[in-house]
């Protein structure tokens, strides 16, 4: 299983890599430049409002799904035509509650037209990412793997293709062309599961609906109260601020660079789901995998907060020019929330796949506290550094409150010296990063380059990343 794992995470990472940052920076960031602040700011304010909707499009579906299907592989004919009835029926009402909250806070007009095409493309990526996690949980992890940037590689070359060829572009235009191509990448998923005998032709099983749909219910409320914490505060910012469209706008210019800082751990999560889920049915031990994956991206999310953070300035200066500079010290804050955030997706999926869902969920109904209290009464008076702020102190609770349920259920050692490396590590880049910064007086790009080399070198002199460990995982000799 290690194996397995150090396969799909070298070549996620590489597919990931090479597409979804082209896309949210190559594309994303175009979009948002031609259509300006204002138009931008209402989009991200109505996605926020539709996410805030996804415990209903996915009512703890994916998570539990991953499991059920990854230790109960042989009733995958029987579930699959019901999971799909299922998901016709919340569609409808995704689209029906995020029209009726959007209308009671005073959208109108286009605004509920547009949210309506952002419905639909939230619940076809979501029925992707199902048809994917259903491929690795019977065991297809390379065709999971291959299939995990198809959908952001489709948006490239059609969003590219229109903007080559000079056509007209606006928000209505973004937002029906995600609806056609995440439909094309529905259909190549549904084709791969074809092949396990997924029968497409829906059936509406209510008895079976709603079995299935009690045993979801604690995944739901992680989902509903997940999406809280991760798209209110555009809501929040778009409508307590008096200039709130403009401000969501430029609060989003920072955000995309957390959304695509977190994409590394929201890959280690869907792929460590299933993998802890398999190993634990089958009584073997999870700590090889946690500890590959604990470190990779605990590493990453500190090289990816620290050059954001230090270059900032520099990074929106080449990607938004002056538009969005009132956004750099919102950006700046916010960034730093990507290292509890990304490491709390290799604790999430052990804890999932243990079933210890009451205390997870208690976890985050307490961070939602936090997290909507903060906004609510702090937004109005520092505005978006506020909001950053915020989710720094929220992902930072969550992440601690991980460790101790981990800790307390025996779900991981209690390794001092994985502890002592750790802590070490963040010191050390925290001051080759400083260094860099204060001292050396070279182009920002050539710098990151010899900062990326250097706290490299040092991890692997000092053994917290051991390549022949790597080495032995890739070929099989545990």
């Amino acid at each position: 299983m290690k194996k397995e794992f150090a396969y799909n995470i070298f070549f996620l990472l590489i597919i990931n890599l090479l597409i979804k940052p082209f896309y949210i920076f190559g594309i994303e960031t175009k979009v948002q430049n031609i259509t300006g602040p204002e138009s931008y700011g209402l989009y991200f304010s109505l996605y926020g409002l539709v996410f805030l909707h996804q415990f209903i499009n996915d009512p703890g579906i994916q998570n539990y799904n991953t499991i059920f299907v990854a230790q109960n592989r042989e009733q995958f004919g029987y579930h699959f035509p019901r999971l799909m009835g299922m998901k016709y029926v919340l569609l409808l009402l995704l689209t029906l509650s995020s029209l009726i909250m959007a209308y009671v806070i005073g959208h109108r007009g286009i605004s509920l037209l547009y949210l309506v095409g952002i419905a639909v493309t939230l619940w076809l990526s979501t029925l992707f990412v199902l048809f994917r996690s259903m491929l690795s949980g019977m065991g297809s992890y390379r065709t999971d793997t291959w299939l995990s940037a198809m959908d952001r590689l489709l948006l490239i070359l059609v969003l590219g293709g229109m903007f080559l060829a000079g056509f007209h572009f606006d928000i209505s235009t973004f937002v029906w062309v995600q609806v056609a191509c995440y439909t094309a990448c529905v259909l190549w998923a549904g084709y791969f599961l074809g092949k396990f005998g997924a029968s497409f032709k829906p059936q509406f099983d209510w008895k079976y609906t709603a079995k299935f749909l009690i045993s979801c219910l604690p995944y739901a409320i992680i989902i509903l109260l997940t999406a809280v914490i991760m798209r209110a505060d555009g809501v929040f910012i778009e409508r307590l601020l008096p200039d709130g469209k403009y401000q969501a706008g430029v609060y989003s210019a920072g955000y995309r660079f957390l959304d695509a800082a977190n994409m590394f751990g929201y890959i280690f999560a869907a792929l460590l789901l299933p993998m802890f889920s398999r190993l634990l049915a089958e009584n073997e031990d999870t700590q090889e995998v946690f500890s590959v994956a604990f470190r990779i991206l605990f590493v990453m999310s500190l090289m990816i907060g620290g050059a954001f953070y230090f270059y900032a300035d520099k990074v929106f200066e080449v990607f938004y020019g002056d538009a969005y500079a009132a956004g750099v010290p919102s950006m700046r804050l916010l960034i730093l929330a990507v290292i509890p955030a990304a490491i709390s997706n290799v604790f999430g999926p052990l804890i999932l796949a243990s079933r210890k869902i009451r205390e997870y969920n208690l976890l985050y109904l307490s961070a939602v506290v936090i997290y909507v209290t903060g906004n609510f009464f702090l937004i109005p008076i520092y505005g978006i550094i506020a909001a950053a702020a915020v989710a720094v102190l929220t992902w930072t609770y969550i992440l601690l409150g991980m460790v101790v349920i981990c800790s307390k259920n025996g779900l991981i050692h209690n390794d001092v010296s994985i502890l002592f490396k750790s802590i070490l590590a963040m010191i050390i880049l925290f001051v080759i990063f400083y260094a860099f910064n204060a001292w050396v007086d070279l182009h920002w790009l050539f710098e990151l380059v010899l900062i990326s080399i250097t706290v490299v070198s040092v991890l692997f002199l000092s053994k917290y990343i051991d390549l022949r460990e790597i080495l032995r995982a890739v070929r099989g000799k545990d």
